[in-house]
């Protein structure tokens, strides 16, 4: 596959690190909203690294047009993280979030998730927490009342949990599962940007993979689909990543973006993308570079669906229950 037609750091002049983006456009205007972490700096060792969600609006053009603070954390105890985002066709925004809480060196995360509307005041209102299944991460909808997102527990590391929001509380659907056959994620898979629907009911899924070389985390960015059968969910991922750290870096391999953990991870990410208004046969994904930077990184969409028409995708083992 052609990896990418171009990318560029949208958030070139900031002192302070802006990833993990939500991402949808306005359907009215063709505007580009984002909503993304605000870090000044990292957290000690094994302490999260606690910040701001921003909103920034650019127009149809890519200018920055509008920018401001949407949450805040009250304390250096409780902050949310790594919006994802879709727009139902009632125009209602559903964002997850992972909700992190901290006290006496001890870090518990569980997802979250917020829904707004046309007319929101651009501020987010009370988030709610699910419970309901313990602690986890990538928090990420699928449909309106339709998530997944990956459970804490070492058996989740190549599975996401599938769930829906009932009139009482949160159902379990499945679990998603992903093959362990990928050197790129041999260690954990978590999940990318929502995904994009198809009219066979099939999803494109972009994910995250991650590796570990050398005592670091490193992170890698993938192409997978869900296929509906039987009642249930399959999952096959391509064998190779589309992004890696080595993505972006200069002529000489020099990393272009310089990690705000270094000793610990070499991360890129994503939490949101959009198919473009403006030019439908593209993709642009919003890639965090390092936990630092925002990269809008620009496929083809046509060149995605034949990736994922390939022979070669690898579906999940039956053994990895």
């Amino acid at each position: 596959m052609k990896k990418y037609l171009s990318y560029k750091n949208i958030f070139p002049n900031t002192s302070t690190a802006r990833y993990n983006v939500a991402a949808w456009q306005e359907s009215s205007t063709g505007n580009l909203t984002l909503i993304g972490r605000s870090v000044t700096k990292a957290g000690g060792k094994n302490e999260p690294d606690i910040g701001s969600l921003m909103l920034s609006e650019f127009d149809r053009e890519g200018q920055l047009i509008a920018e401001h603070e949407v949450w805040k954390p009250s304390s250096e105890n409780f902050s949310l993280e790594d919006p994802r985002a879709i727009v139902g066709q009632d125009g209602i925004i559903t964002i997850g979030l992972t909700a992190v809480f901290f006290s006496n060196g001890e870090v518990k995360t569980y997802p979250a998730l917020v829904k707004v509307d046309s007319n929101w005041e651009k501020r987010l209102p009370t988030v709610t927490v699910i419970k309901d299944f313990g602690q986890g991460k990538n928090m990420t909808p699928l449909g309106h009342d339709f998530f997944v997102f990956r459970p804490s527990e070492q058996k989740y590391n190549h599975k996401l949990l599938m769930f829906k929001i009932g009139e009482e509380r949160a159902e379990k659907i499945t679990d998603l599962i992903f093959t362990k056959k990928l050197p790129w994620a041999e260690w954990r898979i978590g999940t990318a940007m929502p995904p994009i629907w198809q009219k066979d009911g099939s999803a494109i899924f972009f994910i995250h993979g991650i590796s570990i070389e050398d005592g670091k985390y490193i992170y890698s960015i993938g192409l997978s689909k869900i296929f509906p059968k039987n009642g249930t969910y399959v999952t096959a991922v391509c064998p190779e990543p589309i992004l890696t750290p080595k993505t972006f870096t200069d002529g000489e391999g020099k990393a272009l973006i310089e990690e705000l953990r270094p000793e610990e991870r070499k991360v890129v990410y994503a939490c949101g993308g959009i198919i473009d208004q403006k030019n439908p046969e593209h993709l642009k994904l919003y890639v965090n570079v390092g936990d630092r930077a925002t990269f809008e990184v620009i496929f083809e969409m046509k060149e995605i669906l034949k990736e994922l028409n390939d022979s070669n995708l690898i579906f999940a083992e039956e053994g990895n229950k």
